[in-house]
């Protein structure tokens, strides 16, 4: 944050600690308040946000209604509060990521596997490897369509809590992690 400066005022002068002090004709800008509440926000927001959108289309973001003509600074929608802010064009997406990373490895095995069988037949001497086999291929293969609706599905993900979205993305670790371990476990007992 840059300090206003007036021009009559005199350089700061600098202690032992190498720190600056500011002289007392100095001004510092007040620090900008959040707002928390639809209270706290200022009228003055609430007419720029309203001569904004009597121009522009813009989407609620999250759930995507036209906002074109709102007079409110909420959605007549979802009731959500909405607040004219600068921000990244996309949201969070690390847990997104993380889910779709996951579970493409896991379909990507699945595909090979896929191929494999079509070619070769299942692995698997009988007896228990091959039902280990069955089990962890099939949750290889089955990670084909998952990924499809995970991408699919973005927006809808996207608009979970984030904690809700770390759950999903920990829940596709720990599948795929169990789902090579039983392989392994597998291919141990079939060797």
């Amino acid at each position: 944050m840059t300090a206003i400066t007036p021009a009559s005022a005199q350089a700061p002068d600098i202690e032992s600690t190498g720190r600056t002090v500011p002289d007392q004709d100095q001004t510092q800008p007040a620090p900008y308040p959040k707002p928390s509440s639809a209270e706290s926000q200022s009228a003055g927001e609430s007419q720029m946000l309203g001569e904004y959108l009597a121009k522009h289309n813009a989407f609620c973001p999250l759930c995507r209604y036209n906002l074109r003509g709102l007079t409110g600074n909420t959605c007549p929608e979802c009731g959500k509060l909405l607040a004219m802010t600068v921000g990244l064009v996309e949201p969070f997406m690390a847990p997104w990521i993380c889910t779709t990373v996951t579970l493409c490895t896991s379909a990507g095995i699945g595909v090979f596997f896929l191929v494999m069988i079509l070619f070769f037949g299942m692995p698997g001497s009988g007896g228990i490897s091959s039902i280990f086999y069955s089990v962890t291929i099939s949750c290889f293969i089955g990670c084909i369509p998952l990924v499809g609706s995970v991408i699919w599905l973005r927006r809808k993900f996207m608009k979970l809590h984030r904690p809700v979205q770390w759950n999903l993305a920990g829940i596709s670790i720990v599948f795929v992690s169990l789902t090579f371990i039983f392989f392994v476990i597998a291919a141990a007992m079939d060797s």
